[in-house]
């Protein structure tokens, strides 16, 4: 077979097996709106950003202003914005192997091969069960980068497409800008390993990189010039605190209490440490044994056994495939030396995130997949040609594949509350503005632009000057608003529930949940 025909039964092949895993993926997603409720707070505010994106512009550089981008144009196709929160679930749960695979076989991973590790992150919990998707969008920026980039890519070039595409992640995950920083050094130490052989159009892509960050940074600005990493390690702390304690506060609200009870007045994640260097240890040991353990879990789906025994033999036959191939593995090293280097600058923010913040699956989703093809590109040695299936055997294979295939629909909990809460408000139709009180994080942004919320943590007086000043006339009576310290202890809170009737509220009891809606009699009339 000469090398033209085996590349073009190559490619044919990879395409079979494109269309296999996107089928399986298919079957896996279907039903999903049957299955997950609607996640509030991060990533609806991400989806508002989007539909909302020609009226407000981009939102902060720390707050993903390219993944609103995303939602804006697949909102040009789904207007429903409970549908857009769907479509965009499935979509990128869909992407994820797709471009995994296509990775795998763009350094040169065997079709086998390269088909399991998709199809294991395809079921995996990293995969579907995994929120907010803003990181499932960021993964695959960085898996384009290095499809464009492939395993054999000259320093120049890889230095080149590096940077440029950690900034542009970085507008999606903020903490990859130090991907970025270290990436330009990366690039200035191979402008001085390439100077004297330096052509025009190296010339040409060095004042293309220049201009496109200069771009990028004064039109969507630095995406750290937040304090949201700050946010994030207040708010994981105090849940690591409030576990410690058994306290009764919301570590996600409260953490600005939390943090001062500990830390005193520090601001930052570097004065935490000095104001209480032992409890922020110890925050930083429960981080790390989280992440061992949670590791163990996130490798197995949920196809398989997950006792002991399997995981235990499960990390026993990876350390037995590595010894096997350790002869494989010590020369890619030496041979993708390059690639190793882009990926570790890559993998460090979430490495970083996840010890001193919080090993959450969307933090080392990047971390783990990149894992996953890297060790893969080491391991696997591909032949020079390999053995072509007849078109029989493609089909066999992936009417097996798509059989096997588990429905996302039939492991997810059918509980929808959040889901539920939204369509009953919907279907009130209420016309006039509303202002609702409620603690789960933005019914409002799929309720129409009739509706605004207010907060609970928003709460600094007593409820009846509360109420009367921000003019609510909705409230969403649920456990977490009721449990609410703010409320709790609040007796003008206690007396609103026992007389709210005599206030001109009326409460319907909302189906399929726990909760109450306690709406303004005026709202309702006529319905």
């Amino acid at each position: 077979m000469n090398s033209m025909t085996y590349k073009f039964n190559s490619l044919r092949s990879d395409i079979l097996i494109l269309a296999i895993i996107l089928i399986s993926g298919f079957k896996f997603a279907s039903g999903i709106e049957g299955a997950l409720d609607i996640g509030l707070y991060d990533e609806s505010n991400y989806l508002y950003s989007g539909v909302k994106l020609t009226t407000l512009g981009f939102p902060e550089a720390q707050n993903a202003p390219l993944y609103a981008a995303w939602y804006y144009v697949i909102s040009l196709f789904e207007p429903n914005r409970i549908k857009l929160y769907y479509l965009n679930y499935k979509l990128l749960t869909l992407l994820l192997p797709l471009f995994i695979y296509i990775l795998c076989r763009r350094n040169r991973v065997s079709i086998h091969v390269a088909l399991i590790i998709s199809l294991f992150f395809l079921i995996s919990p990293l995969n579907g069960y995994n929120w907010p998707k803003v990181s499932h969008f960021a993964l695959i920026m960085v898996l384009t980068t290095f499809i464009i980039i492939g395993s054999t890519c000259s320093l120049f070039w890889a230095s080149i497409f590096a940077p440029i595409s950690a900034l542009l992640v970085s507008y999606i995950r903020p903490e990859y800008f130090l991907t970025y920083v270290l990436s330009l050094l990366f690039f200035a130490f191979a402008i001085t390993r390439e100077f004297k052989r330096m052509q025009r159009l190296h010339l040409v892509c060095l004042i293309a990189e220049v201009l496109i960050s200069i771009l990028l940074l004064s039109i969507l600005g630095l995406p750290l010039s937040g304090n949201r990493s700050n946010v994030a390690f207040g708010q994981h702390f105090s849940f690591h605190w409030v576990s410690w304690t058994g306290s009764q506060l919301n570590p996600w609200t409260n953490w600005q209490e939390i943090m001062s009870q500990n830390f005193g007045s520090a601001h930052t994640i570097l004065e935490a440490f000095v104001n209480n260097p032992s409890v922020f240890l110890k925050h930083i040991t429960y981080n790390l044994w989280t992440l061992v353990k949670d590791s163990i879990n996130w490798a197995f789906p949920d196809i398989f056994a997950a006792d002991q025994l399997s995981k235990r033999l499960g990390a026993l036959y990876f350390i037995g495939i590595c010894i096997a191939y350790f002869s494989n593995i010590r020369r890619n090293i030496l041979k993708y030396r390059r690639l190793l280097i882009l990926v570790g600058l890559f993998l460090l923010p979430g490495l970083v995130s996840a010890v001193f913040i919080h090993p959450r699956s969307h933090y080392l989703l990047l971390l783990w997949v990149l894992t996953g093809v890297l060790m893969a590109t080491l391991i696997d040695t591909p032949a020079i040609e390999e053995k072509q299936m007849t078109q029989k055997q493609f089909i066999v294979l992936g009417l097996l594949i798509i059989a096997l295939t588990p429905y996302f629909a039939n492991k997810a909990a059918a509980n929808r509350p959040n889901l539920e809460t939204i369509r009953f408000i919907e279907s009130l139709r209420i016309e006039e503005p509303v202002t609702v009180l409620e603690a789960e994080g933005g019914y409002h942004i799929y309720l129409g632009d009739n509706f605004r919320r207010v907060a609970e943590y928003d709460k600094n007086t007593g409820f009846n000057h509360f109420l009367s000043s921000r003019n609510i006339n909705m409230i969403v009576l649920s456990n977490l608003l009721q449990k609410d310290t703010r409320f709790k202890d609040d007796a003008e809170w206690q007396h609103f529930l026992i007389e709210y009737s005599n206030l001109g509220y009326r409460d319907i009891n909302i189906p399929n949940t726990d909760r109450k809606l306690m709406v303004r009699a005026d709202l309702l009339r006529g319905k």
